[in-house]
């Protein structure tokens, strides 16, 4: 039989309530103030990068293209010049050009207006046009640079200084040194050889080549003309002689220039029978 001593001694059971934990000990939270992190400086547009001002743009008035011309270089005494609108042809000077201490091959040009042409009788474009019934004459003259200068110093070229260097002899270069062309490859252009400036040889007449429009003079020099001045000169032409009676007037064709490889223009030929 059991004892009463031993059940007094058995363990008493120990229940999950009674069981005291260890206590944390709380630690009061505080949150810290908001502090911004630190503004990086922001670069200046204005900095780093111009920006051009903005002004209002001026209107620009439209620019005449007719009052814009080229001066004339008064070096080498060369222009280009409009034929003047008179009523009646006045002696005028065209161009001067200087010779070159070289072969060189130089170009002048000059403009005739529709209205002047028509005055002078050069309007139109015709193939048998009458040269003689033009009542300018254009003549160029070769004289010594010298010569030149001492008439037209301190001076422009007035129409006493352009009858007087009409009336100076002309002296060409040294014979076989120069050609001359008027309009080259035009239909009324011709070219003027050696055999036509000799030593006693007058004023090249280069009116039968002059048109309306552009025109153009070439100078092939093969030689030293450093001494030499070109003078084209306009004057009017002279009185004409009436043919006497029994006289007849035929259209010759010109030999053929070998230089353009076409025939040079029809010209009047008046011939008189005795």
């Amino acid at each position: 039989m059991p004892s009463h001593q031993d059940d007094a001694h058995e363990p008493t059971p120990i229940l999950s309530d009674d069981i005291t934990r260890p206590q944390t000990p709380e630690v009061p939270f505080s949150r810290p103030p908001f502090a911004p992190a630190p503004q990086q400086p922001v670069p200046s547009i204005q900095a780093s990068m111009p920006i051009p001002s903005l002004k209002r743009k001026q209107p620009q008035m439209p620019v005449d293209t007719l009052e814009i011309k080229r001066e004339p270089d008064l070096d080498v005494y060369e222009a280009s010049l409009h034929l003047p609108h008179v009523p009646e042809p006045e002696p005028c000077q065209w161009f001067a050009k200087p010779g070159h201490g070289y072969s060189h091959v130089a170009d002048c040009e000059f403009e005739l207006d529709a209205e002047t042409a028509e005055k002078w009788n050069l309007s139109g474009y015709f193939l048998t046009r009458d040269a003689s019934a033009i009542s300018l004459s254009l003549q160029l003259l070769c004289l010594q640079k010298t010569v030149y200068d001492a008439m037209s110093l301190a001076s422009a070229i007035t129409e006493d200084t352009t009858k007087g260097l009409s009336g100076v002899p002309t002296e060409w270069p040294t014979q076989g040194s120069l050609i001359v062309q008027m309009n080259p490859g035009t239909r009324h252009g011709r070219t003027w050889f050696p055999t036509n400036m000799g030593p006693t040889s007058p004023p090249l007449d280069l009116t039968g080549s002059l048109v309306q429009g552009s025109n153009l003079v070439r100078f092939i020099q093969l030689g030293d003309m450093a001494d030499k001045m070109f003078v084209l000169c306009a004057t009017p032409a002279p009185p004409k002689k009436t043919p006497r009676n029994g006289a007849m007037q035929l259209w010759n064709l010109a030999p053929f220039d070998l230089t353009l490889g076409t025939p040079e223009a029809w010209r009047a030929v008046t011939i008189e029978v005795t």
